[in-house]
């Protein structure tokens, strides 16, 4: 879900409308919480310890929340 890399064509607007897809409360962090219903709506099937994987995988800051910053650089490489 979280790990499709965007085309060089994309732009920060194109990976914000995708963050606030899953940031459907608008609080500026994707949280598990977030990412669980994002991937059932989706009908994909992730147990939590995967979906944690995931958000833990995109938290640089390590607060347990991934922000549209961390996913933008997720998804563009800018950091690892």
């Amino acid at each position: 879900m979280m790990t499709t890399r965007p085309s060089s064509n994309e732009s920060r607007d194109e990976i914000h409308k995708v963050f606030i897809t899953f940031d459907s409360q608008r609080t500026g962090y994707i949280a598990l919480k977030d990412l669980r219903k994002v991937a059932k709506e989706l009908g994909e099937l992730h147990d939590d310890n995967e979906l944690l994987e995931m958000v833990e995988r995109a938290d640089f800051d390590q607060d347990g929340l991934v922000s549209e910053d961390e996913f933008y650089n997720l998804l563009t490489k800018k950091a690892y």
